[in-house]
């Protein structure tokens, strides 16, 4: 039976490592929204969150990581429907489809941010059956960079072992525990939403008979 810790040990901590680890994505395949201190909170599957300064000194990094009581096929259909992401998504106000894969969203962040726009390019890169890559980046918009990983592993049938990582670098000067201190508390609120946005579409996939 599969430990259900062993992924959490075995993950890779600094984003370099998860770009190897991610074989088959081009370039430095982070990307990310930034989390911030706002959204719905639900009872949080968190597991662990890693922060510090970005690997090439500009920015912030931050790594999240939580074990979902969901199948893989749920966890992912949450994740890849960009369109739902303002129902669960801290800060997010807005968010929508411009082209394929490319989107526009507005976060409404805690000072001395506000409001921050941006037009974000979202990908899947790898969806099997025991695993899942979407990245995204900023194309253009507020932030002088966001990028960041999902990355889903299946445990079993019924549980997924989930990872963000992203970077975010801001244009103005922000202190680093301000955005520590935003993202810690953000991030069960993250791991949460997604959480149980994919219990409910499980529960209703098998009250359908699937």
């Amino acid at each position: 039976m599969t430990n259900e810790n062993d992924a959490l040990r075995n993950r890779p901590l600094a984003i370099a490592s998860q770009n190897a680890y991610n074989t088959g994505m081009t370039g430095t395949a982070l990307s990310g929204l930034l989390v911030a201190a706002l959204g719905p909170m639900w009872a949080a599957p968190l597991q662990s969150v890693r922060f510090g300064r970005a690997a090439d000194g500009r920015g912030a990094e931050v790594q999240i990581a939580a074990i979902i009581e969901a199948p893989l096929a749920d966890v992912r259909a949450v994740v890849v429907d960009v369109a739902g992401y303002a129902d669960w998504f801290p800060s997010l106000a807005q968010i929508d489809r411009t082209s394929e894969g490319d989107f526009e969203a507005r976060f409404v962040l805690p000072w001395p941010l506000k409001n921050v726009r941006e037009r974000l390019r979202i990908e899947e890169l790898v969806s099997s059956g025991d695993r899942v890559v979407v990245t995204w980046r900023q194309l253009e918009g507020d932030l002088a960079r966001d990028q960041g990983t999902w990355t889903l592993r299946r445990l079993d049938a019924h549980r997924t072992a989930v990872f963000y990582d992203s970077v975010v670098q801001f244009r103005r000067w922000v202190p680093l525990w301000l955005i520590a201190r935003a993202e810690r508390r953000a991030a069960p609120r993250l791991m949460g939403g997604l959480s149980e946005r994919a219990q409910r579409r499980a529960r209703a996939r098998l009250a359908a008979g699937f």
